[in-house]
Order: C-alpha cells, then sequence, then structure tokens
C-alpha cells in the first residue's frame, strides 16, 4: 500500500522559496554597489578601494556570523567551549548571557528541577553579588551530581566563588562546561562533521549577505575596518539568529546593524574625510559627511550646491556607500518589480508621504508655497530615503500582513521620518524604520485578514410596529 504523507493547508508549492528571493534582492542591490564604489572615487586610496572593502567585509562578516552561530547550534557541536567564548567576545557579551541561560539549565536539569529558569537569570543579570552566590551553591550541587554519577567534576563551588569575585566568569563558565561536556562525549545523533557543514550550507538562504551588503551600503567609505565587521555580527547574531533565525526577527537586521554602529562607533563610523585630489587639481577638497539635507535645513555645508540632477545621478553627492545614486537604487527596485519580489505601491507610498508631509511642514513654518513645494524633490532625494524604501522598509517579516495595515504603516513611516528630519535637522531614515518596526504587531493585532468565504452577518431587522 502506497505511502501517505499528511500535512496542513496550504498545499500549493511554488518555485518562489526564500533563497530564490533573497538571490533577486542581492541582485537587485548590486547596481547601487557598484555605483557608490565608483562615485565615491574608484581607485583611490582614500575613499575609493574604502567603499568596496566596506561591502565585502560586512558582506563577509554576516555570513561568516550565521555560518559560525549554526555550527555552534548543531548537535555535536554545539557545547565547544571555543566557540562559544568566541561568540561571547565578538557579541560584547550578548551571546555570554545566552550561554549562561543554557548553563542555568544544565545545572538544574543536574538537581532534576523544573528547567523554567527566568526569575533565576533575572537575578545573575540584575541583582548585585548574586552571582557569587549562584556560581558557589551550583558548583556544589553539579560536584554532588557528578559524584552520584560515578564521576568526579572539574570546579568546584569554591573555585567557582573566587572566579566570580574577580569577574571571571567566562572561565567558570568554560570549567563547567567542560564539564556537561564529559557528560556527552558520545554523539547521540552519529552525525559527522561533514554532515553538520553540508546540512548549514543546505540551509543558507543568502537571507545573511542580504544584511551585510545592506550594513555595507549604510556604511561610509572611510568607516573603519571593524564598523562595518561588528555591525554584520551584531544584526545578524543578536537581532536575527538569537530571536530564531530567518522569519523570526522582529526588527530589520541590518537597520538594527547601522543604528548600532552609528551609536557605538562616533567618528569611527565616519562621514568626514578632506584630501586632495591630484587628478582633478591640487586645489580640490572633497568632503564626505554634510548631505544635502543639512543644506535644506539650514546648515550649508561648503561647496554644497548640489541640484535635483546631481542627487538622482549620485554626481558629487556624500554620503553611504548605497545611498549616493538614486537611480542606481530606483533600477533595482524596477527588478525586484518584474521578479515580483516588491510591491512598487509600498516605497511610493512611504516616499511620496515623507516628501508631502516635508512641505506642509515647510508651509507651517510660514515659508511661501512656491519655496514649500520646491523642497518635496531634495526631501526624497537625499539621505538614505529610497535605499530604505525599497530594501529596507519593505522587509517581509517586519511589515503588517495586511494592504490596509501597509497602508496605515508606511504613511505612518512617511510622517514620522519628514518629521523627525525636521525636528534633529538630519537624517533619521533608519531610526523612523527600527521604529516603526516595534508597531507593526500592533497593527496586525487590530487589522486582521479576513478569512476565505467570509460573510458579514446580517443585523437582525426590528419587527414592524404594529
Amino acid at each position: 500500500m502506497a505511502n501517505y504523507v499528511y500535512s496542513s493547508s496550504p498545499q500549493i508549492k511554488s518555485a518562489r522559496t526564500t533563497k530564490r528571493i533573497m538571490l533577486d534582492v542581492c541582485i537587485a542591490m548590486l547596481p547601487a554597489c557598484i555605483a557608490g564604489c565608483i562615485l565615491l572615487g574608484w581607485g583611490r586610496p582614500q575613499l575609493g578601494w574604502g567603499a568596496l572593502l566596506q561591502l565585502v567585509i560586512a558582506s563577509v562578516s554576516a555570513v561568516l556570523a550565521e555560518f559560525v552561530f549554526r555550527l555552534c547550534s548543531k548537535t555535536n557541536l554545539k557545547n565547544s567551549i571555543g566557540l562559544r567564548v568566541f561568540l561571547s567576545i565578538i557579541t560584547l557579551g550578548i551571546y555570554g548571557i545566552y550561554w549562561m541561560y543554557l548553563l542555568v539549565k544544565n545545572t538544574r536539569l543536574i538537581q532534576k528541577k523544573t528547567l523554567k529558569c527566568t526569575k533565576e537569570m533575572l537575578c545573575l543579570i540584575f541583582v548585585p553579588f548574586y552571582s557569587w552566590y549562584w556560581w558557589y551553591t551550583r558548583g556544589e550541587k553539579v560536584k554532588q551530581g557528578f559524584k552520584e554519577q560515578g564521576r568526579e567534576a572539574s570546579g568546584s563551588g569554591v573555585a567557582y566563588l573566587i572566579l566570580a569575585i574577580f569577574g571571571l566568569n567566562i572561565i567558570s563558565m568554560s570549567i563547567m562546561q567542560s564539564d556537561f561536556n564529559s557528560l556527552e562525549s558520545e554523539n547521540k545523533s552519529g552525525q559527522k562533521d561533514t554532515d553538520v557543514f553540508n546540512q548549514i550550507l543546505k540551509e543558507f538562504d543568502y537571507t545573511s549577505l542580504v544584511t551585510g551588503m545592506l550594513v555595507g551600503m549604510n556604511m561610509y567609505a572611510n568607516s573603519k575596518w571593524y564598523v562595518p565587521l561588528l555591525a554584520s555580527v551584531f544584526a545578524v547574531v543578536v537581532v536575527k539568529m538569537l530571536f530564531g533565525g530567518t522569519g523570526k526577527n522582529i526588527v530589520n537586521p541590518a537597520i538594527a546593524g547601522r543604528i548600532f554602529a552609528f551609536i557605538s562607533f562616533g567618528a569611527a563610523f565616519g562621514g568626514t574625510m578632506e584630501f586632495t585630489d591630484k587628478v582633478l587639481g591640487p586645489t580640490y577638497d572633497y568632503i564626505q559627511g554634510a548631505t544635502p539635507l543639512q543644506t535644506l535645513f539650514g546648515k550649508e555645508a561648503a561647496g554644497n550646491t548640489l541640484t535635483n540632477l546631481d542627487l538622482f545621478l549620485g554626481t558629487g553627492v556624500p554620503g553611504c556607500i548605497g545611498e549616493v545614486c538614486k537611480i542606481a537604487l530606483i533600477i533595482g527596485g524596477i527588478y525586484l518589480v518584474v521578479r515580483g519580489v516588491l510591491n512598487f505601491r509600498w516605497p511610493l507610498v512611504y516616499i511620496a508621504t515623507t516628501g508631502v508631509v516635508a512641505v506642509l511642514i515647510n508651509l507651517v513654518k510660514g515659508d511661501g508655497f512656491a519655496q514649500a513645494v520646491s523642497t518635496f524633490l531634495p526631501s526624497i532625494l537625499s539621505g538614505g530615503l529610497i535605499l530604505g524604501a525599497i530594501f529596507m522598509a519593505t522587509d517581509y517579516v517586519t511589515t503588517p500582513n495586511t494592504k490596509l495595515g501597509n497602508y496605515i504603516y508606511f504613511v505612518l513611516l512617511g510622517v514620522v521620518t519628514a518629521v523627525l528630519r525636521s525636528a534633529v535637522k538630519g537624517e533619521v531614515v533608519s531610526f523612523a524604520i527600527l521604529l516603526m518596526n516595534l508597531f507593526v504587531p500592533l497593527i496586525d493585532k487590530y487589522i486582521v485578514r479576513k478569512p476565505f468565504g467570509y460573510v458579514k452577518p446580517q443585523k437582525a431587522k426590528k419587527e414592524a410596529a404594529k
């Protein structure tokens, strides 16, 4: 008799997979990446190779970060002490908290207690000196549990307490992990390392590459090399993988990585650079950083006489690598629309709303009608608005599930962007998108999709008065 496979609906299969969609997004971003490298001075030691270097470092770091994280999550490699220490360091302690959570669960397992440990973790993180007590008592419990199984633990409560007093918790964690590893010396799954690597490669869906490329496009050509590296690792490991992987993140990883770099690194993030260009003349100074937005808000940048055509083509436009050439971004957007990956309505709604609200704000401030309207094009062609509208604000995971919800989301996003731009006198697209990402669950809660075949119930007719 034939074997039947039962599965929930929908049973319709499609050739459009996550991997295929993400590959299309990578292809769509290539024109903007190439244009950014060329327009910011291809081949010049001061900037040109710097732009290319930012993109390469960010992309490679993002892919490697996902690969290493998945490697740590596999059955036969998940307890690797070296990898856990490495991840704890490159994530600035974030992964260390997750590692500590796993150790707490293991200690409770040794004590044959429930695995729920939320209160215990909160005390470890927020209660001063509780960790000293925890390391001593749990160390003794683990030692006793090993003795009951005829084994000898490497650590003890006193040793863990001394290490905790001197702030060397990562050494305590490594020792305790080594003890737990000794209980699992044999690989229960029977997988070979080559099988694990092949499985990771098979699961690779290009989402981390998309994140890395977007992080690189949000860097300046003169950013320090470690900025895109750490930003990509933060975006992939903390914002994406720790929340469950592809499709589980609550905010756009690239946006979070960009904001992380902007807040954390200051001058190292880049944006201001002057040098003499020997090709264009010994007196030519290129200023990287003062965007045309500052001119709109009354902060004149030296030599900033850019026209709307310059903003559209990217000629002479300073800024992040991926935002300088708007025509290249639009070409990528058209490619996504043709491929059926992007709904053209949402970027247009976002961009148009931002421009219209910017005009209204100028009218409220007392500018003449003609002067206010003249700011529409510079408002939508300046900064990272088009980059964010096409590639980041339209992320499937962080946008509402319904058409009405998306209209509300993108209109509000445009309003927030225009208002914040006027308030801070600078670029805020990444902050606006991050803020609105957090409102998506609220929108989905109150604006739900009607079930197929839904019929609105008819109100009972009032009986005719006798």
